[in-house]
């Protein structure tokens, strides 16, 4: 990479030694890039492939954890005699997701790569372990909040770090690369959570035991690329390109910008809003009078006033917005946020229910169903590699995200038309895959136009905007899947069973698995076509949903991808606007 070499103090650090050379007017870089940008210059292959190695090794155990714990979370809600509660756990994890990605990638820009993913890991560890203690569904779910911090924070902790050390033309391709673990993982995952199903102890399945094998192989593996960033920050500190105040996290004024610059009443309001407005949607039917009960009113319209103080406290109050204002001008940036939301909202609706749809209305065992339903992710991942690959190539995304998308679309209208139980499995199958190539590509492409649009020092922020996006779709088309599944199915289970009385077809509303087990011959033939029109009428609201992203996709500037960090144009936009979404002022 070709850097300016004329030497200006740090601006914004008053108190440290001259350090990262950087042309006149530039930004402050926080201490995270800071160390980052420092090391990339002295970067050897050596220890290029020991970081690569040890994010490789971790996704390994998130990949291989994702499958275990998607396999087991629909027999885990059984257990607790909550299925339709699997969509408030999805939404929980969405909000978490939406509210955390923000301020972890802060605290990366602030503390270092190293420490705020040696954090991450300690919440994904530590959710794990109240997830093997916990006895009720409430519980769970609580637990959850703490494992999806985790969660998010390692991935996207990951998702910087290649951002940071990869070029933009090699960036699509890298970030796909890592993803390669989940094709092992979708056939090593299903077989592993079957097991622990099965294994019965004093009546009762040892699933537990699957989060206790998590953690010990995620402490393990998280080692190498802990020791190589750190390592990397050392080395750069010895050879005089980053020098830190040994104690300028303990004053008052360091904690007290910090909190400003993380926006975390921002934050508080967005998450409370967003948690008031999805809960309900997913958890009426557990109040008396549904919808219409007073506090299922009251949460939703404390929602709505609360999404109304976040927009004036962003605008007015914030000194850091969540969502900065130059992000917001930029059209590039906000067709691929939107579409990002988009596609996560589409896919989250057909999805969230999938695997207990394929359990029911299909002969197969645990394991098998999720085969099914992870062929959507071999599709996704191999054409995400794939299509780095043809962007390194073509130095072009905006092309590749419209054909993902006509993809997309055409795997999701296939779908509709072979779900039954009497279309032949190879069918689904099929569909599932090219959806998953439609959205691998696209959702890999809008990802690398967004990064490409803004400068190095908004990279982290601006990669955690995109997720925190996502994540919000994710959300709500997970908690827009658990109304319709909650209320439709039991509609047409009650119509297509009518001789069974209201708390049987509740209980198999509550537990999928109590399908297969009380009803056989023509009732359970008529259960699964229940199920099959229900599943049906998802499909056909996510492939709706998946048209007007061609307008958002087409609102994106076409950024040629260079062989730098970020292009040429966003760094100088940056220096001309001053700001990067920090005050800079650390340590003062």
């Amino acid at each position: 990479m070709q850097r300016d070499s004329t030497q200006v103090d740090l601006v914004g650090y008053p108190d440290h030694e001259k350090a990262v050379p950087r042309p006149s007017g530039e930004i402050a870089a926080q201490n995270g890039v800071k160390a980052l940008d420092a090391a990339y210059k002295l970067l050897t292959r050596t220890e290029f492939a020991i970081i690569y190695v040890g994010i490789f090794l971790v996704i390994f155990v998130y990949s291989l954890d994702t499958n275990t714990y998607g396999t087991l979370l629909p027999f885990i809600t059984s257990s607790f005699q909550q299925h339709s509660g699997l969509s408030l756990l999805m939404a929980v994890s969405g909000v978490v997701n939406s509210v955390c990605k923000m301020p972890l990638a802060k605290l990366a820009d602030v503390f270092g790569r190293a420490e705020t993913f040696a954090f991450a890991v300690l919440c994904y560890i530590v959710g794990l372990i109240i997830m093997c203690a916990v006895d009720t569904f409430g519980e769970f779910a609580a637990a959850t909040v703490l494992y999806t911090i985790g969660t998010s924070g390692v991935y996207t902790l990951l998702q910087i770090v290649i951002a940071d050390t990869s070029s933009l033309a090699n960036r699509g391709f890298f970030s796909s690369l890592i993803d390669l673990p989940f094709i092992l993982n979708i056939w090593i995952g299903p077989p592993i959570a079957r097991h622990f199903l099965e294994k019965q102890v004093d009546g009762k399945s040892q699933w537990r035991w699957a989060f206790g094998m998590v953690i010990i192989l995620l402490f393990c593996c998280a080692q190498p690329i802990f020791i190589g960033l750190k390592w990397l920050e050392r080395k750069a500190s010895r050879n005089g390109l980053v020098v830190k105040k040994k104690n300028e996290y303990l004053t008052w004024s360091f904690w007290k910008n910090l909190v400003l610059d993380v926006d975390l009443l921002g934050l508080l309001l967005f998450g409370g809003s967003l948690f008031l407005i999805i809960f309900p949607t997913n958890w009426y039917r557990n109040y008396p009078k549904e919808w219409k009960d007073g506090r299922i009113i009251a949460m939703l319209v404390m929602g709505g006033v609360g999404f109304v103080i976040f927009f004036l406290q962003q605008r007015l109050l914030s000194r850091v917005p969540i969502f900065p204002a130059r992000f917001l001008k930029d059209r590039t940036v906000i067709g691929g946020l939107l579409t990002g939301c988009l596609i996560f909202v589409s896919y989250y609706i057909y999805s969230s229910f999938l695997t207990s749809y394929i359990y029911v209305s299909r002969d197969l065992t645990v394991d098998q169903s999720q085969w099914v339903f992870n062929s959507w992710n071999v599709g996704s991942v191999l054409s995400s590699i794939l299509i780095g690959l043809a962007m390194k190539r073509t130095r072009s995304y905006k092309l590749w995200a419209l054909i993902g998308l006509a993809i997309n679309i055409i795997g999701s209208g296939v779908m509709i038309n072979v779900k039954g139980p009497e279309n032949p499995l190879a069918e689904m199958i099929s569909a599932q895959t090219v959806i998953g190539i439609g959205q691998g590509i696209t959702t890999c492409a809008t990802q690398v136009g967004v990064q490409a649009a803004v400068a190095h020092q908004d990279l982290g922020t601006m990669t955690a905007v995109y997720l925190t996006v996502t994540s919000v779709g994710y959300s709500i088309g997970a908690s827009i899947a658990g109304a319709i599944w909650k209320e439709l199915l039991h509609d047409q289970l009650v119509e297509a069973l009518p001789e069974l009385p209201e708390a049987n077809i509740t209980a198999l509303v509550g537990d999928h698995t109590k399908v297969r087990i009380w009803l056989d011959g023509d009732q359970l033939s008529r259960a699964r076509h229940a199920y099959t029109y229900t599943s049906k009428t998802l499909n056909i609201i996510s492939c709706c949903l998946l048209v007007p992203i061609f307008g958002t996709i087409g609102m994106m500037r076409n950024i040629t991808l260079t062989d730098d960090v970020t292009t040429k144009e966003a760094e100088e936009a940056a220096i001309t606007e001053g700001s990067v979404g920090t005050s800079a002022d650390y340590g003062r």
